[in-house]
């Protein structure tokens, strides 16, 4: 699926296109300056009297472009300089990034020059091993997911970061993970962005991998039931729990019908992952019946958090897992 990880345009330097307005400007004030000379020599005194007045206002606009390009300049050159002091980059690196924040900010995706830099300092903190135009295209694609969904850049940038760093996707599966979740409604409560950084890690240690990161925070969210940030504390809960051999977890998995220790050897020995183990409880949960029994089971299983929810996060992961395979 295409979506926020082809989002990368052409580049469009602003300083070129200052200097531009500057020549065309200087054009226009000669280009006038002639013009009223030929009317003078044909005695046209009412016309030389407009052409006064063209080649004034001329000039005022050329000394307007000529003060924004002064201006740009020395925003230009203050943002570059803060680039190097904040990266610690020599000064040619920090000329050479400072094209990437003039190309986001040719393409409009910022109303001044200093955010786009600031976007482009923030996301080189976070995603050090991308090229600058792989770079350009994340702060590009993450400033176009924070404009169609109304969400904050840093939040959506810290999201995407997080499933690139923890979870193994490149920058452009990340965006369109996130943008999909979006669109699917996971943000419903306002808190996929935290979410995705607060457990991206925990998730990626279990061994989930992204897709199935956001499988299981849509069962989460369906039905209002849960929400995404309860179904990530759930399966920190469940992967605590595992790793310390819990009592009431290996009751559980004991009446699931599941063998507790052979689990945990096959997770121990590398042969399965916490997420395997998980997958494997929450299918045999789904398949009981009794409410009551189910709300203890999940206790067990992920915590005392997860006892109202019976088997509802077990039965929404099994109608919902997969959802993100095809992203």
């Amino acid at each position: 699926m295409a979506t926020s990880g082809s989002l990368v345009v052409a580049i469009n330097s602003t300083t070129e296109g200052l200097k531009s307005g500057i020549a065309e400007a200087e054009g226009l004030v000669s280009s006038g300056a002639g013009k009223m000379g030929s009317l003078l020599g044909a005695g046209l005194a009412g016309a030389a009297t407009v052409g006064v007045a063209a080649v004034a206002g001329i000039g005022t606009a050329a000394t307007g472009v000529g003060v924004a390009a002064v201006s740009m300049a020395n925003e230009v050159n203050d943002a570059t300089k803060r680039m190097q002091a904040s990266l610690g980059l020599t000064a040619d690196e920090a000329k050479e990034l400072s094209e990437v924040s003039r190309g986001v900010f040719g393409n409009n995706f910022f109303e001044t020059f200093g955010q786009a830099n600031d976007a482009v300092i923030e996301a080189r903190k976070q995603l050090q091993n991308l090229s600058n135009d792989e770079l350009q295209g994340v702060v590009e694609g993450v400033a176009s997911i924070s404009d169609a969904f109304d969400t904050d850049f840093s939040g959506s940038l810290d999201a995407v970061s997080a499933l690139t760093n923890s979870l193994g996707v490149d920058a452009g599966k990340a965006m369109d993970l996130y943008t999909v979740a979006m669109q699917r409604g996971l943000d419903v409560n306002g808190d996929l962005g935290d979410t995705i950084s607060e457990y991206s890690n925990l998730f990626g240690d279990a061994g989930f991998s992204a897709e199935q990161m956001f499988d299981v925070l849509e069962a989460g969210s369906a039905n209002g039931v849960l929400g995404v940030e309860k179904a990530g504390d759930a399966v920190k809960e469940f992967g605590i729990k595992f790793t310390e051999g819990a009592d009431d977890q290996r009751a559980a998995f004991d009446a699931l019908g599941l063998d507790y220790d052979a689990w945990r050897n096959k997770v121990n020995s590398g042969e399965a992952t916490i997420a395997d183990a998980f997958f494997a409880s929450q299918e045999a949960l789904s398949g009981i019946s009794g409410e009551l029994d189910a709300g203890a089971l999940a206790a067990g299983l992920m915590g005392t958090q997860a006892e109202d929810l019976g088997k509802t996060l077990a039965t929404s992961l099994a109608e919902s897992e997969g959802a993100f395979a095809d992203v």
